[in-house]
C-alpha cells in the first residue's frame, strides 16, 4: 500500500511538471521575440537585403567610416545574424555618412529590403532614398521592435547631410518612422550616445525555410504528460 501511494505521488509530481511545461513552453514562445532573416513570398533564386537599428549605442566622433561599419557587424555577430548565422556569413554596413563617404555609398541598396520584422521597407535603390520608406527598419538584431534617436549624418536622398565626426553636432534619424525624419530628423551633440541602421549584403534564397513551429513544441511537451499519465494509470491496475 505504502509503495503504491509513494508511486502515485510520483506520477502525480511527474504528470503535473510536465502540464507546467506545456504551459512555459506556450508563454515562451508566445513572447520571446526573434528576427526574420529570411522574409516570406520570396523564392529560390531571390534576393533581398536586410536592415535593422542596432538595440546598442556609441557615440558620432569618428570621421572613419569603417569604425561604424565594424560598430553594426559587430552588433550583428553578437546577436548571431553575421558572420555564422543560420544564413551564413552575412555582412553588414551602417547606413552612415561621413565627409568622404555617403550612406547610399556606404550601405548600398541593390534590391529589396527588409526589415527584420518581415516588412519590405524597399523596392530598390531609388525607392530607398527618395525620402520615405514602406515600412520603417524599427526592428532591432534581436527581433524586438523599438524606436528612438539613430545616428545617420544622412540627407533622405542617401548623401551627406551634416556628416559623422565633421561637427559637433551630426545629423540624426528616428527609428520608427517612414517619412524623410527616418533619416534626416535634426542634429546632436556628436557625443550622446545613439544607436545606428544597419544594411546587410544581399542575401540570396538558396531554399525554402523549414520552420519550427510552436505547436511541435507544445505537442512533444504534452505527449511527455501523456505518456506518464498512461504508465501511472497501468502501474495502479
Amino acid at each position: 500500500m505504502n509503495v503504491c501511494r509513494i508511486q502515485l505521488n510520483k506520477l502525480r509530481t511527474y504528470f503535473f511538471l510536465s502540464v507546467f511545461s506545456v504551459v512555459c513552453w506556450g508563454g515562451i514562445t508566445s513572447t520571446y521575440a526573434m528576427p526574420i532573416l529570411m522574409p516570406t513570398g520570396l523564392n529560390p533564386g531571390d534576393t533581398y537585403q536586410l536592415a535593422f537599428d542596432t538595440s546598442k549605442t556609441r557615440n558620432a566622433v569618428s570621421t572613419d567610416i569603417v569604425d561604424y561599419n565594424n560598430f553594426v557587424q559587430g552588433v550583428a555577430n553578437d546577436a548571431g545574424i553575421g558572420f555564422g548565422s543560420p544564413i551564413g556569413d552575412v555582412l553588414w554596413k551602417a547606413i552612415a555618412s561621413t565627409e568622404t563617404v555617403a550612406a547610399q555609398d556606404n550601405a548600398v541598396v541593390s534590391t529589396l529590403v527588409y526589415n527584420l520584422g518581415d516588412e519590405l521597407v524597399a523596392t530598390g535603390f531609388a525607392d530607398m532614398w527618395d525620402g520615405s520608406l514602406l515600412a520603417p527598419i524599427d526592428f532591432n538584431e534581436l527581433g524586438n521592435s523599438g524606436g528612438g534617436l539613430v545616428w545617420t549624418g544622412t540627407a533622405s536622398d542617401g548623401m551627406q547631410a551634416i556628416a559623422l565626426g565633421s561637427a559637433l553636432r551630426p545629423t540624426i534619424g528616428i527609428a520608427g518612422l517612414t517619412n524623410s525624419l527616418w533619416i534626416d530628423r535634426g542634429d546632436l551633440g556628436m557625443g550622446s550616445l545613439q544607436s545606428f541602421y544597419a544594411l546587410s549584403e544581399p542575401i540570396s534564397v538558396a531554399h525554402a525555410p523549414v520552420p519550427v513551429p510552436t505547436s511541435i513544441l507544445l505537442f512533444g511537451s504534452g505527449l511527455m504528460g501523456l505518456v506518464g499519465w498512461r504508465w501511472w494509470k497501468g502501474q495502479l491496475v
